[in-house]
């Protein structure tokens, strides 16, 4: 029987991260030592709430935290990975808008912003800007990122957030993210059959059957698939999650074959000098 394989907070834990004490250091420099909205980050963003540029149309922090149902209580349980990144990235954003604009105290400002970035160090995940000036905190996995910066601006950052929490069960975003990937290496398919036939051949045949470039859900779609219309959405997840993965690994080795052309350059100035 093979070895029951660990969460990531379990792994983290064997490690001595311990999300609940983390939360609570985080929770005091944000709500004070005696929690509360006018006290530690809080007290700041309250007074200069209208400053932050994603509010909205939110005219307090009470209104906000009321329209987006954000309640952090004091104490989590020591594995709740989730909640703690959640707070994080609700505490950097609102840091971060202030001191964008300068305002506040910047003191309490910083100390969130370095806690938050010492948080996300020791969990393993990076911070990224998302849309309007907030924050994200997502795995910190080094092929999503030499990816992400192949790419543009516009599709590096679906990119990177893929693998975010929030997207968990949502085909849709997900389907969306890898049509847009494909998208970008679709006219160098020749290229990637000359670097590997099977990886192409693979993942073209996810691409085309797995309704990302076609409707293979609809029966009334010349591509219809009634296996994968009956499919569940769990499977289906697990299957997008795999063609995300591909995706990665032909955008890397697209890469690697653009630089071969320098390398046989570099080989031949080597081979003149000796």
């Amino acid at each position: 029987m093979s070895q029951q394989r660990k969460t990531f907070p379990e792994i983290l834990a064997s490690v001595g991260f311990d999300c609940g004490v983390e939360y609570r250091s985080l929770h005091r420099l944000v709500y004070g030592e005696r929690p509360s909205l006018h006290f530690g980050l809080m007290g700041t963003v309250r007074s200069f709430f209208l400053d932050v540029g994603f509010r909205g149309t939110a005219t307090t922090i009470e209104d906000f935290d009321q329209r987006h149902h954000f309640t952090f209580f004091e104490t989590v349980e020591s594995d709740d990975l989730d909640y703690l990144l959640s707070f994080c990235e609700y505490a950097y954003s609102f840091a971060s808008a202030l001191a964008d604009v300068g305002v506040g105290d910047l003191g309490k400002v910083g100390h969130v912003i370095q806690q938050v970035q010492k948080v996300a160090e020791l969990s393993h995940h990076r911070i990224v800007e998302a849309t309007g000036s907030k924050y994200m905190l997502i795995p910190a996995d080094p092929a999503v990122i030499e990816v992400a910066s192949l790419l543009p601006d516009s599709l590096a950052v679906p990119v990177m957030t893929y693998n975010h929490r929030s997207l968990k069960g949502d085909i849709d975003a997900k389907r969306s993210i890898i049509k847009g990937m494909a998208n970008h290496f679709e006219s160098r398919r020749d290229d990637l059959k000359a670097i590997s036939s099977a990886l192409c051949s693979e993942l073209f045949f996810e691409l085309n059957n797995l309704s990302i470039r076609h409707d293979n859900i609809s029966p009334s779609s010349r591509h219809y698939k009634p296996h994968l219309a009956n499919m569940g959405r769990d499977e289906l997840e697990e299957w997008y999650d795999n063609t995300y993965r591909s995706c990665l690994e032909a955008t890397l080795a697209l890469d690697r074959f653009d630089r071969r052309e320098a390398l046989s350059k570099l080989k031949e100035d080597l081979q003149e000098r000796l």
